[in-house]
C-alpha cells in the first residue's frame, strides 16, 4: 500500500516503515511472521502490526486490514540491512528516470495543439504516464483559449517489493485487557505495540499513559505525526510523554524553541510532549498509580505493558515491584513484559 521506505536519523540507526494489506481480520497488539525474497530472507520474522482503523464513523472493509510495520535496520548482513541497500538501489533508479522527465514534458509540449488539427469543438485528452515514482499523473488538455490544467491524482505507489506475511498471532494485552488504566512503557521500536492498542482503548472509554524512549528523531517525528495526531487526544484519557535519549544537553520539556542548541526537530501537532533525557520510570509509574486509585474510578489495579531492551524491562519491573509494596497509597501494578534484542 505504500513504501518500503527508509527513516532517517543522524545518531541513529535507519529504520524501515511499510503499509500492507492482508485480507483477514486483525486485532490490536497481534503480531505476523513476514518475510521477504527481495531481502534474500526466505525465513519469516515476528513483528507487532500497527492497525489502520478507520476514522470514527467509517465502516471498514470486512476482512480486509491494512497495517503497517516498522522495522530498525540491524546491520549490513541482516535481511533489515539487505532490504535497505533494496531500497536504496530502487530509490536510486527512480531519481535517475525523473531527472529524464523534464525531456519527456518538453517533448510533448512542442507536439501540436489540437486546434490545429481542425477541432472546431471543445477537445478533451486524458493522458496516463506512468513516471518512476509510479506516480499516476493525468494530463488532461482542453483547447479553451489555450489554457492546460494539469491535475495530479492518486499518491505515490509502493516500490515493487514482495512480502510473505502469516498470522496473526499474539494475545493483545492478555490480563491486562480488563483494566481501565495501562501504562505503556516503551523503548525504541516497542512503540509499534502501543501505536497499535491505544486507539482501541480510547474507543472503549479507557486511559493510556504512554511513555516512549528513542534516540531517533526521525523515528519519533514519524511515530508522532501518523499514529499520535493532535486531534486523538480525548480529555484526559491520554498521556504520551517522548523522551529523546542519546541527545547532549540539560533536559527540557517541548517543544525545544528556536535557536535550541540541540537542535531537535519535533512535530507541533502531535499529542505528545518531548523531554530531552532518560525517563524516570518509578516517577511516572508512581504518578499513574496514585492518580488512579485517587480519581473518580477508584482503580485498585493499574497494568503496565514494557516493551524494549532487557534494561528498560528490568527497570520497569523493579519499580512496580518497589511501589506495590506500599500499595496501600496507590493502586496495584500489574506488569506485562515483551523483550526484543537489537
Amino acid at each position: 500500500v505504500d513504501g518500503p521506505r527508509l527513516i532517517h536519523n543522524e545518531n541513529d540507526s535507519s529504520y524501515i516503515f511499510v503499509r500492507l494489506r492482508k485480507d483477514v481480520p486483525l486485532f490490536p497488539g497481534c503480531w505476523l511472521k513476514v518475510a521477504c525474497p527481495d531481502a534474500g530472507s526466505s525465513l519469516s520474522h515476528p513483528f507487532t502490526a500497527i492497525l489502520r482503523l478507520p476514522p470514527s464513523g467509517v465502516r471498514q472493509s470486512a476482512g480486509v486490514t491494512e497495517f503497517d510495520f516498522l522495522w530498525k535496520v540491524n546491520g549490513a548482513k541482516s535481511w533489515t540491512g539487505k532490504l535497505q541497500e533494496e531500497i536504496k538501489r530502487q530509490e536510486e533508479k527512480v531519481r535517475l528516470r525523473e531527472l529524464q522527465l523534464p525531456q519527456q514534458r518538453q517533448r510533448r509540449s512542442q507536439q501540436p495543439p489540437a486546434a490545429e488539427l481542425g477541432a472546431q469543438s471543445q477537445l478533451s485528452q486524458q493522458e496516463e504516464v506512468q513516471t518512476p515514482a509510479k506516480i499516476l499523473v493525468t494530463l488532461r488538455r482542453k483547447t479553451n483559449g489555450g489554457q492546460q490544467q494539469k491535475e495530479q491524482q492518486p499518491p505515490p505507489r509502493p516500490l515493487p517489493f514482495t512480502f510473505h506475511v502469516c498470522g496473526p498471532y499474539g494475545g493483545g494485552l492478555g490480563m491486562l485487557q480488563q483494566m481501565e488504566t495501562i501504562v505503556f512503557v516503551m523503548a525504541g521500536v516497542g512503540i509499534t505495540t502501543a501505536a497499535s492498542i491505544v486507539p482501541s482503548l480510547l474507543r472503549e472509554g479507557k486511559k493510556a499513559h504512554i511513555v516512549w524512549a528513542c534516540r531517533s528523531q526521525g523515528l519519533i517525528n514519524h511515530v508522532c505525526s501518523t499514529y499520535f495526531p493532535k486531534d486523538m487526544q480525548n480529555g484526559d484519557n491520554l498521556t504520551f510523554k517522548v523522551y529523546l535519549t542519546g541527545v547532549a544537553g540539560e533536559a527540557t520539556q517541548r517543544p525545544p524553541r528556536a535557536g535550541d542548541t540541540t537542535k531537535v526537530a519535533w512535530v507541533q501537532d502531535s499529542v505528545g510532549t518531548l523531554t530531552l533525557g532518560r525517563p524516570d520510570i518509578s516517577r511516572l509509574l508512581s504518578d499513574a498509580a496514585v492518580g488512579a486509585l485517587g480519581g473518580a474510578r477508584g482503580e485498585e489495579d493499574v497494568g503496565v505493558f514494557v516493551c524494549g531492551n532487557e534494561s528498560i524491562v528490568r527497570t520497569t519491573f523493579g519499580a512496580a515491584k518497589t511501589l506495590n509494596a506500599d500499595a496501600a497509597r496507590s493502586a496495584y501494578l500489574h506488569v506485562h513484559a515483551e523483550s526484543f534484542q537489537l
